[in-house]
């Protein structure tokens, strides 16, 4: 993947003209962002719900111009709490702001300029590497959407994480599938608490997903962008 340079263009115009990015440096502490993302890959699925690259890259962009935060990815498999999460931070892009004379102004610019490539180049290394972790083929039979979500409820009870903003993207048809027959099968429903903002993509009819997540509040959207636009309005 090469860096982003509609992206990056935007950055430096928008650091040309004075403009104030979300994460530029002040003294307000930083509120920062965890991410979990459960993946179940269908053999039928649509390719508007297949995660892409472009997704990947989309979350870190996100991320990391509302403060940065740390992306967790995990699979929905035969027995999904037999893995071990894959995790990466992801940076807050911190601007200088301009302000100054012309001098110091142009300097500002200059350095912010090193920040924003500095920023698309960690990008770059960000997206290979969750791409490798997370768009794999699908080689399991069942999905165990119950230890799965639990898995994730987990990650964002953390007490490390009570005062960040806290995203659940769930990309899976919900149908919650234990061995050894091929099915929809009852599961305990998962809780999540009120400050958890969910986002579901691609969730089949035959399930509600409301009574598998306890009644927690969650957004069906369309794609997997839609998705991740949602948390960062």
């Amino acid at each position: 993947m090469k860096i982003n340079l509609f992206c990056l263009t935007l950055i430096l115009f928008l650091l040309s003209c004075g403009k104030k990015n979300p994460s530029q440096k002040n003294t307000t502490p930083l509120i920062q962002n965890i991410a979990v993302v459960v993946y179940d890959i269908s053999i039928s699925t649509d390719a508007f719900a297949m995660l892409q690259a472009s997704d990947i890259y989309l979350m870190y962009h996100k991320m990391g111009v509302n403060n940065g935060g740390k992306f967790y990815g995990l699979f929905i498999k035969t027995n999904s709490k037999m893995q071990d999460p894959y995790m990466q931070v992801v940076p807050a892009l911190q601007l200088i702001e301009i302000k100054g004379n012309a001098y110091q102004q142009q300097n500002r610019i200059n350095r912010n300029k090193e920040i924003a490539v500095q920023y698309e180049k960690g990008a770059v290394d960000f997206v290979k590497t969750a791409s490798a972790k997370m768009m794999l083929p699908k080689t399991e039979d069942f999905s165990d959407i119950q230890h799965a979500l639990e898995l994730a409820n987990s990650i964002l009870s953390m007490p490390e994480y009570a005062n960040w903003n806290k995203q659940l993207l769930i990309i899976s048809d919900m149908e919650n599938d234990f061995p050894p027959i091929n099915g929809i099968d009852k599961m305990q429903p998962v809780k999540f608490k009120p400050d958890v903002k969910i986002a579901v993509v691609r969730q089949s009819s035959n399930v509600n997903v409301s009574e598998m997540i306890g009644g927690s509040e969650y957004t069906p959207y369309p794609t997997i962008p839609d998705a991740i636009n949602s948390f960062y309005k």
